[in-house]
C-alpha cells in the first residue's frame, strides 16, 4: 500500500518504522501506535486504500487510517462481513491513494 503517493506518505512511513501493532478484530485491523512524534500532513482521514478479492470473488479493503495527523489503524475487512479465507499477497492488492 505504501508504494502510492500521497501526501504524508514519508511522515507515516517514519511513523510505522518505530510502531508498535496489535490486532484489534477477527479480520487482521490493526491498531497502529506510532514511535515517534512526526506529524503526517495527510488530507484525508484515509490517505490510501487497497483491495483484493477472496477466494469466492468478495472484495476484502484494507484501510489506512490517519486521526491527528498520526497513522492509527490499519483496517482490514470483508465486503459482505463474512469471514476471510483467504488474505491477500501484496502484489495482489489493487492500491489507490485517496488524497494526491
Amino acid at each position: 500500500m505504501m508504494e502510492a503517493e500521497f501526501r504524508g506518505k514519508a511522515e507515516i512511513l517514519r511513523q510505522i518504522e518505530t510502531a508498535t501493532v496489535r490486532q484489534i478484530d477477527a479480520d487482521g485491523s490493526i491498531e497502529i501506535l506510532p514511535g515517534l512524534d512526526i506529524a503526517a500532513p495527510a488530507e484525508t482521514p484515509v490517505p490510501v486504500q487497497a483491495s483484493a478479492p477472496d477466494i469466492d470473488g468478495v472484495p476484502i479493503y484494507l484501510l489506512l487510517h490517519v486521526l491527528e495527523w498520526k497513522a492509527q489503524e490499519l483496517e482490514i475487512y470483508k465486503a459482505d462481513g463474512s469471514l476471510i479465507r483467504r488474505y491477500p499477497e501484496p502484489d495482489e492488492l489493487e492500491v489507490m491513494a485517496l488524497s494526491p
